[in-house]
């Protein structure tokens, strides 16, 4: 067996006790208005009791703070420029704000086939960004970096575009 050096022994613990701290942003969207209550739809409001249920059950081993929820109430999912909010999302991922985004499903973030190509293949990987869709499928792009090649997450955002 190879002998190491100490000074690789001691990087090499260093880099195993390093703990990342997830800055995790909500993502939230309804393209109509349903039952309002205090001025927000139902919709809204189960989907933001579903998202941090899964963060506090999925994160509760590992360090994360909730940096953000991004709400685009009434908004349509089609593009990106109609919603602010996924636009204030994007500006928080390119100034490192926020490393990991969670949503309930990938039709809340994407009703466009290219859009969603687009975010979960080119921008997030170039910011080191964490995607998680809750169900429908489920997508984690930290746990199963390859979960974007197969059929199903294509062929799931052609059926919502």
């Amino acid at each position: 067996m190879a002998r190491k050096s100490r000074v690789q022994i001691v990087h090499e613990n260093q880099n195993t006790n390093k703990t990342l701290l997830w800055k995790i942003a909500v993502y939230i969207r309804l393209s109509r208005e349903d039952t309002r209550s205090n001025d927000e739809s139902e919709s809204v409001i189960n989907q933001r009791k579903i998202d941090l249920e899964f963060i506090e059950e999925k994160f509760c081993n590992e360090q994360y703070v909730i940096s953000d929820i991004y709400i685009d109430d009434g908004r349509s999912g089609t593009t990106e420029e109609t919603r602010p909010d996924f636009q204030r999302l994007c500006w928080d991922i390119e100034s490192g704000k926020v490393n990991c985004v969670v949503c309930k499903t990938l039709s809340r973030a994407f009703r466009n086939y290219a859009d969603q190509g687009k975010f979960l293949e080119q921008f997030l990987p170039a910011y080191g960004c964490r995607f998680i869709a809750i169900s429908n499928p489920f997508v984690d792009t930290f746990a199963d970096p390859d979960c974007t090649q197969n059929m199903e997450i294509p062929i799931n955002g052609l059926m919502n575009d």
